[in-house]
Formats: C-alpha cells, structure tokens, sequence
C-alpha cells in the first residue's frame, strides 16, 4: 500500500522553538533516522508556515532550529513606531482633559496603554527580514517542495466580494503556485494585535491575517490536500506538531474578579487589566487559537485513526507568542526536558520506526 506522509506544524509564534526543537531531536534520534526525505507534504499556520515552507525549501532541520534560538528570535519584533508617539502622546492629553473619573483604576489603565489599544504591537520588517533570509527573496511556491499553508484573506477583491474567506496557499492545489513563498509566510503569520495585516504583491488577496484565526493547526488543510491527489485516509500518515500546549484559561476566579460575566467587555476579552495565572494576555486570540488546535486535532484522528501522531508537548505556565524573555525560554526548555523523558516521545518514536523507518 502507497504511503502519503505528512508533516504538519501549528502556529505559535515564538513557541516554534518547541516544534523545531523536537523535529531536531527527533531527526538525530538513531532509532529513528532521518525521515525528512520521505516526507511529501509539508504543511503549517502561522510560526508553522515559516517553518513548513523552510522544509520545502531545503533548509537543514539545524539552521531551522537556531532562528528560533533567542538571540535570533527576538530580532523578528520590530517595534511600532507608532507606539509611544507624539500622536498618541496628544491623544492621552485629550483623554486625560476629559476624564473626570480619571482616578479610577479600569480609566488608568486604559490611559496607559492607550498605544497598544489602537496599534498593532510591530511592525513586520523583522519578520520579512528573516522569511526572505530564509526562503529567499524571489522565491516562488513553485521552486519548493510540497507545502501549504493557512491564512484568513480579510476581504475578496472579486467585483462580488463575499467577505473574508479561510485560503489555503499551495503548490500542490489552487493557483498560488507563483505567489512568492515568503509573501505566503507573511500572510500566513499576520497575528492580529501583534503583527498589521499583509498584503502580498504576487497574489490577488488584498490584505491577510494569521491563518490561525481559522485553522491553527494545519492538519485538515494538509488532509483536504492529500485527499484532493486521490489518496484514500488510509494512506495518509500525519505527524502533528504542537507549540506547547498550554494551560491558558479563564477560571471562574477571574471572570468574578472581574466583577462577573457581565463584565466581560472588549477590553477584558482582548486586553484585560488583571490576569489570572493560566490567562493569556490576550485571552480571545488564545482561546481561538489553543481551540482551533484542539478540535482540528480531534477531527483528524477521527480521519485518519491510527495514521494520525500528535506531538504534544505540556508547558505548566503560559509563554506569548512575542515573549523571548530567558524566563520564556527557561519554561520551554523545561517542557522539552520533560517531554524528551515521556511516554508521548516514545510513542511518536515508535510510530515513525513502525511507519517510516530508514
């Protein structure tokens, strides 16, 4: 029976250490080999685009695993100049001429991050830096290897729009074959809050956002591929990687200290005040996300059964996914130690020796 083998990578951000931190691990395992070469599909949201079109482009698992080193990470977050201002600036000294409740805590905090409310955290220069470093600046999706990738394309530039729509770019389906494969990185990882929306040059898309805001981990677009090359579930065998999965929550604690449900505004939603130990600081971009993961994980081992392998990897606190802090990584680097000494690591161990042994 023919074997469609399938890498699929989650977005992230900055978690994309965990991912190619356990690929690298992985791929130096002596019982298990070098298995990359016969992968035939690479797939991935976000932080996992980057990493699943660096794969189709033939970047070792080594290089791809130091830029996300923390000395290399951190040079993708390039500050908003629009941050702090002299135009925020003016808008704080119009709220504040204005604010008669002033003294009150929810109205201070509000003031004081008044820039991050209304800009997105960086811009994306850091980012194109890195993608064209790696994927090269002329790249096509049609010089590499087998991939595809999420993103959200925010509105239709048909003459009969039909508002945003979920795209998968691929060289494998569709016909964004010549889109340049940086471009669809940049597409694919448009993070809403932290990075603005993209707009590629190479394809008709208007502006896009993170594909995670529909499909965080990759997993259906890669079957939704495979199925679509006539291959039957039974030959499709798919290794999933998560980013760390977190313990991110909104525990009655919180919601009732923020005075109860209905209290929960935009503001808490997106950028509370007050954080519990398990809330994210941006509690609905992660719920969206962390559940996106889950549930198309769920589906494709409903799908695929036993083909499908999940790389899971606990992490006990969350880490955001612009946060390239040492305590960041100390909380990943325990994780990874952790997960190499598990059950979870054996049996992915086991599936590729059983499945794809070299």
């Amino acid at each position: 029976m023919r074997k469609y083998f399938i890498l699929a990578f989650d977005g992230g951000g900055i978690r994309g250490y965990i991912s190619t931190s356990v690929l690298q691990q992985l791929v130096g395992q002596k019982t298990v080999g070098d298995f990359l070469p016969q992968v035939q599909l690479r797939a991935g949201t976000s932080t996992g685009s980057f990493i699943a079109l660096a794969l189709a482009n033939n970047l070792a698992v080594d290089k791809l695993q130091a830029l996300y080193q923390q000395t290399n990470a951190k040079t993708i977050f390039t500050k908003n100049p629009n941050i702090s201002s002299a135009k925020v600036a003016a808008m704080k000294a119009q709220l504040l001429a204005c604010a008669a409740p002033f003294d009150e805590s929810w109205w201070q905090y509000f003031w004081q991050y008044l820039d991050y409310l209304v800009y997105s955290s960086y811009t994306n220069s850091g980012l194109v830096n890195v993608a064209q470093q790696t994927l090269g600046a002329k790249t096509t999706l049609a010089d590499l290897k087998p991939v595809v990738v999420n993103t959200l394309q925010l509105d239709q530039t048909t003459p009969n729009p039909v508002g945003w729509q979920p795209v998968m770019l691929s060289n494998v389906i569709g016909s964004y074959a010549k889109m340049l494969a940086y471009e669809a990185g940049l597409c694919s990882g448009a993070a809403p809050i932290y990075f603005p929306p993209f707009s590629p040059t190479t394809a008709d898309l208007g502006y896009c956002a993170d594909g995670g805001l529909f499909a965080n981990n990759p997993s259906m677009s890669a079957i939704v591929t495979a199925l679509a090359q006539g291959y039957a579930p039974s030959e499709i065998y798919l290794l999933s990687f998560d980013t760390g999965t977190t313990t991110d929550a909104l525990p009655a604690s919180v919601i009732n200290g923020w005075g109860g449900p209905l209290n929960m505004g935009p503001l808490e939603w997106l950028f509370p005040a007050v954080l519990g130990t398990d809330t994210p600081k941006f509690p609905l971009l992660s719920a969206i996300m962390d559940s996106s993961s889950l549930s198309i994980s769920y589906s494709a081992q409903a799908i695929l059964g036993a083909n499908y392998m999940r790389v899971t990897v606990p992490l006990k606190t969350s880490v955001a996914l612009d946060d390239y802090s040492d305590a960041a990584y100390g909380t990943m680097n325990d994780a990874l130690k952790a997960y190499y000494a598990s059950q979870g690591y054996s049996d992915v161990q086991t599936w590729l020796t059983k499945n794809f042994p070299t």
